[in-house]
């Protein structure tokens, strides 16, 4: 029910040139959806979450764009994507243990790399 009233408010807040209220719609959308995506317990679930809350990106997006934020625009388009490796990078470290040492450490200095990017977006 949250993520259909955000949007319904992003769509009415668009049509009134509301791009504050957009901001302040999506932001609420964008969590509701997160929430949604690890409240599910399998992958496949998450990531039909995760692609239909990117379907709904598309007007916080419009919106950030439309305030001269064309950066923060992209990192909201993608945020999905994000989530979505910044799983995959969670699941791997098990598996690190087989690699030898020196593709072991090239492997967490550009997980850290990435992190950083995420953490830097917002």
């Amino acid at each position: 029910m949250t993520v259909d009233a955000a949007y319904n408010w992003i769509r009415w807040a668009v049509r009134r040139s509301a791009w504050d209220e957009v901001g302040e719609a999506d932001g609420h959308l964008l969590r509701a959806a997160e929430v949604l995506h690890r409240a599910q317990s399998l992958r496949r679930h998450r990531e039909a979450w995760l692609l239909a809350s990117r379907g709904l990106a598309h007007e916080g997006a419009f919106a950030l764009a439309s305030q001269g934020r064309p950066e923060a625009a992209v990192v909201r388009l993608e945020r999905g994507r994000a989530v979505l490796l910044s799983e995959e990078l969670g699941l791997i470290p098990a598996l690190l243990h087989r690699l030898p040492a020196p593709l072991r450490d090239r492997y967490s200095d550009a997980v850290h790399k990435v992190r950083e990017a995420l953490r830097a977006a917002g």
